[in-house]
């Protein structure tokens, strides 16, 4: 009997041809004496793996960047001499220092902090819409709760 090797057949994957296989012909039939043995569910498995690690970790850098990132704007709120202020900072810098209410005459501080935080707030809110320098006039002060001289 004349032994054929498997490289010679069409249907024959890559894995397969690089195999050492021996077919016998036996008349019109063939039997094949070495087989490839189909994909195992754990074969499968392991092709996944790679690919599911990899959606973990790009689902774990999500959930750490939206939650635990820090703001890069941060109020801070400050007792003075005359009452409360505020200071802005900004990835560690300190880009604004109100220790006054701002636009109005003399040295007075914010009475309450209550006060001085929601006027910070507010003076974020406009950095982060990207107004610079972040004014408020008047009548914003006086909607916020602040008594305008």
């Amino acid at each position: 009997m004349p032994l054929v090797s498997r490289s010679t057949e069409k249907d024959t994957s890559p894995l397969e041809a690089a195999a050492p296989a021996v077919s016998t012909i036996c008349g019109n039939t063939t039997q094949r004496l070495f087989r490839t043995p189909a994909p195992t569910k754990s074969m499968k498995n392991n092709r996944l793996r790679p690919i599911a690690t990899l959606l973990a970790g790009l689902v774990l850098i999500t959930v750490y960047s939206l939650f635990f990132r820090k703001p890069d704007y941060e109020l801070q709120t400050m007792s003075t001499g005359s009452g409360w202020g505020y200071q802005i900072v900004h990835n560690g810098k300190t880009v604004i220092n109100q220790p006054t209410v701002p636009g109005q005459p003399g040295q007075h501080g914010f009475p309450t902090e209550v006060l001085a935080r929601k006027v910070g707030e507010r003076v974020v809110s406009k950095l982060r819409q990207g107004q610079f320098p972040p004014t408020l006039n008047p009548a914003e002060l006086s909607q916020l709760g602040v008594s305008v001289q």
